[in-house]
């Protein structure tokens, strides 16, 4: 499954669980706006989303690495982790 961000590399999971970001042709920017700004700026999780996009903009990790990056629980990562995938900023 690709995943659906803006200017950013494609997405994709290993056996590792390794992520990345994608990159997309040409979506709507209105509706990625409100979906980025939904995800990223309008929840409470919206910080810890920010931080892992741009982790993963830094190159693939998995999300042990992300916990440990964040200096949160594997859970809450993993948590984050979903809520990319529901709205399809992420893949697995």
């Amino acid at each position: 499954m690709q995943v659906l961000l803006p200017l950013y590399r494609d997405v994709h999971s290993d056996t590792s669980g390794v992520l990345e970001l994608a990159r997309v042709l040409s979506p709507s920017e209105t509706s990625w706006r409100r979906l980025l700004w939904y995800v990223l700026a309008g929840s409470r999780g919206g910080p810890n989303r920010g931080r892992i996009v741009n982790l993963l903009r830094e190159g693939p990790k998995n999300v042990n690495q992300l916990a440990e990056a964040l200096d949160v629980h594997y859970r809450v990562a993993e948590h984050h982790i979903r809520a990319l995938e529901k709205n399809h900023l992420v893949s697995p």
